[in-house]
């Protein structure tokens, strides 16, 4: 198996949609009282116009495939104009990434994350940056262990649903 990183193409937007709908219950946190449905709905919602980021400059989506098979097996989107809210210095924001589950433990983020790295660099920019769910655990302690990342911040939640 030979997994290579490619810009994403018109004809990758309906996977990209649909990988997207799959994973998006890793990303609801523990602490959130919320239907899945309506999460996968809001991600519906907000991928309605993906095929228009294709054409930015400043939003890249990079798409894994395995050449073997010629199937596409993951993606990543990054916010090439994204700015840390504290230091007001421009950044890549990871928007999201997903990998088939069948593809897990073979190395894909990895290389997702190194073109993503490069992208950023040839963006001129210096930091790379995501949001991982504190219950995600799988991906937290892969990118902290394995490629290397530094948690910089933690956001505080509480939920008030027992006050209502």
């Amino acid at each position: 198996m030979d997994i290579i990183i490619r810009r994403a193409k018109l004809k990758d937007v309906s996977f990209i949609r649909s990988l997207a709908l799959r994973s998006v219950h890793f990303g609801i946190p523990e602490t959130r009282k919320i239907d899945v449905e309506v999460v996968r709905q809001y991600t519906r919602e907000s991928l309605k116009e993906l095929e228009m980021q294709l054409y930015r400059n400043d939003f890249v989506i990079l798409v894994a495939e395995d050449t073997d098979s010629r199937k596409t097996v993951g993606y990543i989107m990054l916010d090439l104009n994204d700015v840390e809210g504290s230091t007001g210095e421009k950044q890549c924001m990871i928007h999201d990434l997903a990998v088939e589950p069948e593809y897990w433990g073979k190395f894909v983020v990895d290389r997702l994350m190194a073109e993503a790295e490069e992208v950023t660099l040839r963006g001129g920019l210096l930091y790379i940056v995501g949001e991982i769910t504190a219950n995600n655990r799988r991906p937290l302690i892969y990118s902290t262990r394995r490629l290397h990342y530094t948690i910089e911040r933690h956001q505080i939640v509480k939920s008030l649903h027992d006050r209502r």
